[in-house]
């Protein structure tokens, strides 16, 4: 199968596609069923399906995509192809597809949750031997899991605590592994593309990755303010002297960093927003926050990884072509207006929503077309993976 369907040779090929498709249709039918365009109900519920799919599974078959590829780096051992990929695909578009059948409450959460814990084994059994990547994405991916039956859970049984800790905790959650993966590959890729090394990040400055892990999951009670406050402070601040740090300012030429820098800051106005959200709620009215993080650093950061590794991957030249930097500047500007337009124009809500959606939306679009056959067809050098 792997010499005949290219699709599954390796993680990185079906992921990326599905991510961005996931990324293009969510948006797009949560927008039609809350103006009524659409009676289909997700599960009961359009809102909740909108969030659990953009936190959880527009984000799992990113990083999905990612780690499958960068594991078999990694560890120089061949990727995971062929039936195992496929199989892993189908669990991924079962639990996408949980929502819209008529199942019990407990036969939806054991279909909504299958991939995650078998991507988890699969993803063990590769890094075994490799402590530095098993201790660190292998303990990821199981807070991932749990906040994710978390988030299921408090919905379908009415527990609203749950629910809403399921959503935090998730995004706090990728919010730290974009921090972390984007430390260790920017400067990386920068050396790489300019030749220039950047200096080594101190120690203090890369735990500080750490910090965005735990803030979220704080309850925002009135006795928490302030340890809550002090923690928000020194995660954009330390966080932002990070992206400093790694910036070169070679890379305002160069798209595919540039991008990457943008998601990075992206992610730190998501702290500053927070933290101002503490003593101005209306900040949090229509979530900014976790459009900010999830809208904007983690698919501004994803965008830029998945066009980057879909070139390199398969032995094309690295380099922003007209169609990608629409993408790129479609994702940022829709997520500009899904944050801030709401903000600014409290009286024009659903227009906001349906400007941010159709540009995001549109980049992801765009990445299927330009990529669908990149990542469908085999490597023009031959080469399988």
């Amino acid at each position: 199968m792997k010499n005949k369907i290219p699709l599954l040779s390796i993680g990185f090929r079906p992921f990326f596609l599905l991510a961005s498709l996931i990324a293009v249709l969510n948006p797009t039918f949560w927008i039609s069923s809350f103006k009524g365009y659409s009676e289909i109900s997700p599960f009961g519920n359009p809102l909740f399906w909108h969030a659990h799919e953009m936190i959880f599974g527009f984000s799992s078959a990113l990083l999905a995509g990612f780690l499958l590829t960068a594991s078999s780096n990694w560890t120089g051992k061949e990727p995971y192809k062929g039936f195992t990929l496929l199989f892993l695909i189908v669990l991924w578009c079962l639990e996408r597809a949980s929502f819209f059948l008529p199942l019990s409450d407990l036969t939806f959460l054991v279909l909504s949750n299958l991939f995650l814990p078998t991507l988890i084994l699969l993803l063990g059994l590769k890094l075994h031997g490799f402590p530095k990547q098993q201790f660190v994405f292998i303990p990821f991916l199981m807070a991932l899991f749990i906040a994710k039956v978390s988030h299921s859970v408090g919905f379908v049984y009415a527990e609203n605590h749950f629910e809403i800790l399921g959503a935090n905790s998730g995004t706090a959650l990728i919010r730290f592994i974009v921090f972390l993966i984007a430390g260790r590959v920017l400067p990386f890729f920068t050396q790489k593309r300019l030749g220039i090394k950047i200096p080594d990040i101190p120690k203090d400055a890369k735990l500080t990755a750490l910090i965005p892990l735990g803030i979220l999951c704080i309850p925002t009670f009135d006795e928490y303010t302030i340890p809550y406050l002090i923690a928000l402070v020194i995660a954009l601040i330390a966080n932002g002297y990070r992206n400093y740090l790694m910036f070169h300012k070679g890379s305002l030429k160069v798209p595919m960093l540039l991008i990457l820098h943008i998601g990075l800051n992206f992610m730190v106005l998501a702290l500053v927003l927070e933290a101002f959200a503490i003593f101005f709620p209306f900040l949090n009215s229509n979530r900014e926050v976790l459009h900010a993080t999830m809208a904007g650093g983690f698919s501004i950061v994803g965008i830029g990884i998945m066009t980057r590794v879909s070139l390199g991957h398969t032995g094309r030249e690295i380099k922003a072509d007209y169609t990608i930097k629409i993408a790129y500047f479609s994702i940022i500007l829709g997520a500009i207006i899904r944050v801030f337009f709401s903000l600014l124009f409290p009286g024009k809500y659903e227009d906001g929503l349906h400007y941010a959606s159709g540009l995001w939306t549109l980049g992801f679009l765009i990445f299927f077309f330009r990529f669908l056959k990149v990542l469908t067809f085999s490597r023009p050098d031959g080469k399988v993976h």
